[in-house]
């Protein structure tokens, strides 16, 4: 005797998981243009108030230095202790 393996569904959006989806992507999408504009803008008063470096590879490090900082402080702080039991 054959068992018929159990059928598999297959996913069905909801309206909700489609306007989920749309605030998503358009979220998505500010995050994106928000970076860029402002790196933009960062890259602008740091090239200003910096002196001209002397060779390419000197200004590839500290451009490095500045998109690591800037991606640092956009990241959530880590937790150093663990939370207090509620009680």
């Amino acid at each position: 005797m054959l068992i018929a393996p159990p059928q598999r569904r297959r996913w069905l959006p909801t309206p909700l998981d489609e306007v989920f989806l749309a605030f998503t992507l358009a979220a998505f999408l500010q995050f994106v243009l928000f970076f860029l504009v402002e790196m933009r803008y960062l890259l602008r008063i740091w090239l200003v108030s910096r002196p001209a470096p002397r060779d390419s590879d000197a200004l590839r490090r500290e451009l490095g230095t500045l998109l690591t900082t800037f991606c640092a402080f956009r990241l959530p702080p880590r937790r150093r202790t663990p939370p207090r039991p509620r009680g």
